[in-house]
């Protein structure tokens, strides 16, 4: 009991003293990441049409993509102390779903996305950050599953909550990993670069709905996350 107790000690130390590093990372990499951005679109906005130097467009995006990762870090931060911002109000999930997959669907090929969205599935959400999660847990299955196989996202409602799905059909999760999936800072295969924070994400922004997200190696191979929301009224 006594081991345990200083286990818990310890992890909850370890998490403060992360905690801690994230908010200085945060603080002092947003103010030269604004400069560096404003510069650079007063550049592009000033330049005369055709005079943009060509290496104002590659600073921008480059920044932008900083500015990306500093964001998700904070949102590790608030989501490990409970405080992950919610703007909330009644939405329809399948618009929500089919909104950010019709952004998303561009960038997807070759995988073909295959939709199955219940009508009339209403609940109080915030949907920036529902599509935040979802956009995660479809961006993996495209990162991880074979070319030209599908990207199968459902949505259906019972029991008084809804269920979003993303399922792929490439390798799913080792056993030995699981137990890792949505630990903030674990990463999962070495694909891609990654902060280590997108499936942590996924689950504080289910859970601070008063939802849930969940994994299960899909029937017949593949990956399955599903975030669960309780439904309105």
């Amino acid at each position: 009991m006594e081991s345990h107790s200083s286990e818990n000690a310890h992890e909850a130390a370890v998490g403060a003293a992360v905690d801690d590093v994230l908010a200085y990372l945060v603080h002092d990499l947003r103010s030269p990441l604004t400069v560096i951005s404003g510069y650079a679109d007063l550049a592009i906005r000033g330049a005369a049409q055709g005079d943009v130097s060509p290496f104002l467009p590659p600073i921008r995006r480059a920044a932008a993509d900083l500015e990306e990762r500093v964001a998700r870090l904070a949102d590790a931060r608030d989501a490990s102390n409970g405080s992950l911002h919610l703007e909330r109000s009644d939405h329809d999930l399948g618009a929500v779903v089919g909104a950010r997959l019709d952004e998303l669907e561009p960038d997807l090929s070759p995988h073909p996305v295959k939709r199955s969205l219940a009508p009339d599935v209403h609940a109080s959400v915030d949907a920036e950050r529902v599509g935040q999660a979802l956009t995660d847990l479809v961006v993996n299955a495209a990162k991880f599953a074979p070319s030209d196989t599908a990207i199968e996202v459902a949505l259906v409602s019972s029991g008084g909550s809804a269920a979003i799905s993303v399922r792929d059909h490439g390798p799913g999760i080792p056993d030995e990993s699981r137990s890792q999936l949505f630990r903030r800072f674990a990463r999962i295969g070495t694909r891609g670069r990654s902060t280590g924070v997108g499936l942590h994400l996924v689950r504080s922004i289910a859970r601070a709905h008063g939802g849930d997200a969940t994994y299960e190696p899909a029937e017949g191979g593949g990956a399955c996350f599903t975030i669960t929301l309780p439904l309105s009224g």
